[in-house]
């Protein structure tokens, strides 16, 4: 696995475009019961907007792949082959750091695959996609912080996950490998 670095990241400006269609999205789709801040749009917007980010990332690679859109399925937003992907986004001012932390829902761990990071750099207005691992590797490297206790600021209403993005695959590795694996669906050594 290559060493996680800043230079591993692939970042795309957020433009007013994304930013209106992710406030839009975010005040009509609602929230699922499971979202931790229920008065807090900021996180919504920026879960759409690591969505956008990873859906450029793999139309740009040609990669092929199906947008899962809620409801009914809050657990994964991608669909690659068979592989089902969640991207999970955090709300910063600032560019990311390896020792800055990304999280998934405990509950959520056998709906999907893999996991891609995604950091909304508000201020400098760019999303950057970060790193990405499989369920088994994000709970391997994973701390479980409990229902109630304080995440960022703020109590959890569900127990929570939580890594450092250093300890993941960086994000462009992560393309390469995609990249590979729907080169072998599309020649039958993969299903």
């Amino acid at each position: 696995m290559t060493q996680w670095n800043i230079q591993n990241v692939l970042t795309y400006p957020v433009s007013e475009r994304w930013l209106d269609e992710a406030q839009a999205r975010s005040k009509e789709g609602g929230l699922n019961e499971h979202t931790d801040v229920k008065d807090d749009i900021k996180g919504q917007i920026t879960g759409h907007l690591t969505e956008f980010a990873f859906g450029r990332a793999l139309k740009e690679r040609g990669i092929p792949f199906e947008k899962i859109n809620p409801p009914p399925i809050w657990d994964y937003d991608f669909l690659v082959g068979s592989a089902r992907i969640d991207t999970k986004g955090k709300f910063r001012r600032v560019d990311i750091r390896p020792h800055y932390t990304c999280d998934a829902p405990e509950y959520q761990q056998n709906a999907i695959d893999f996991y891609v990071f995604g950091s909304w750099n508000s201020v400098g207005k760019r999303i950057q996609l970060v790193a990405a691992a499989s369920q088994k590797r994000f709970k391997e490297h994973a701390e479980v912080i409990p229902k109630g206790e304080i995440f960022d600021g703020r109590p959890l209403t569900s127990n929570r996950l939580v890594a450092h993005y250093k300890d993941f695959h960086p994000f462009k590795d992560y393309l390469e490998w995609l990249d590979l694996y729907t080169y072998q669906i599309a020649f039958g050594e993969k299903t």
